[in-house]
């Protein structure tokens, strides 16, 4: 009778210690959650307060018959995270590879705000890098999931250390809803911002946050993105649930590692 009682006692600890394991598990996902929620929101004030500034320096006074002087525009904040300045707003298109079968992508002669590559087919294009890694020409479709992304592209996903290769050796010039990136030998590549779709499913900060995953993972809940901003550039961790868009790359054979990139 005793030894019943003990091992009935037994199976409700087991049971009570495995509710309790569920239930922390559970609340660290959701802290996890909110802390992306909070970085996301702390974003977009931050955003919605530098554009709030340059509002208030292009403001002119009113002149005589209602005519208004137009203001020039000020100089953009410099580049985060780069040994290299953006490339100034020109209307001359970009030097692009002549090497077969890379694609050509061409810019129009137009104002950089609306200058938004053409691009012939989704194919990979030979930047120069010191890798030789080739990175695709277009995103591919839709805001993808860690898991999904990482199951369906494998090792066509880019990892950090490239993602950190391409933001070293390239020229980024915002245009407007993302950033044309020129490689060193003259080719380039268009990288829209496309925003990010969190846990709800709600899509937020299109056309002003690119928002990219790697290959590269940090534990069991989190993985490495790369982000830009008109005027900044990233590389976080972040939740896998969350909806990010996908460049995907490929190495020639016989090139160099690319390990010593910090």
């Amino acid at each position: 009778m005793k030894n019943q009682r003990l091992l009935t006692i037994l199976v409700v600890i087991t049971l009570l210690f495995s509710i309790s394991s569920t239930i922390l598990n559970l609340l660290i996902l959701k802290r996890n959650l909110l802390r992306d929620e909070l970085m996301q929101a702390i974003g977009v004030m931050m955003m919605g307060s530098e554009l709030d500034d340059e509002k208030a320096k292009s403001t002119t006074e009113l002149q005589p018959l209602a005519q208004v002087e137009a203001v020039a525009e000020t100089d953009a904040e410099p580049i985060e995270e780069t040994n290299q300045p953006a490339r100034p707003a020109t209307t001359t298109a970009p030097k692009v590879s002549t090497s077969a079968p890379i694609a050509k992508v061409q810019a129009e002669e137009q104002p950089a705000a609306d200058k938004q590559p053409a691009v012939v087919e989704n194919v990979y294009v030979d930047l120069g890098l010191p890798s030789g890694t080739l990175w695709r020409s277009m995103n591919e479709q839709g805001l993808l999931n860690f898991k999904t992304a990482k199951q369906k592209y494998k090792k066509n996903l880019p990892s950090v250390k490239q993602w950190k290769e391409l933001k070293k050796y390239c020229v980024w010039e915002w245009t407007g809803k993302g950033y044309q990136v020129t490689g060193p030998n003259g080719s380039t590549i268009y990288m829209p911002a496309e925003g990010y779709r969190n846990y709800s499913g709600i899509i937020g900060q299109v056309d002003k946050f690119g928002n990219y995953w790697s290959s590269t993972i940090k534990d069991s809940e989190e993985a490495w993105r790369f982000g830009f901003e008109p005027d900044k550039f990233s590389i976080a961790p972040n939740s896998r649930v969350y909806g990010r868009s996908v460049r995907l790359v490929q190495k020639r054979s016989r090139v160099p590692d690319i390990t010593d990139i910090e």
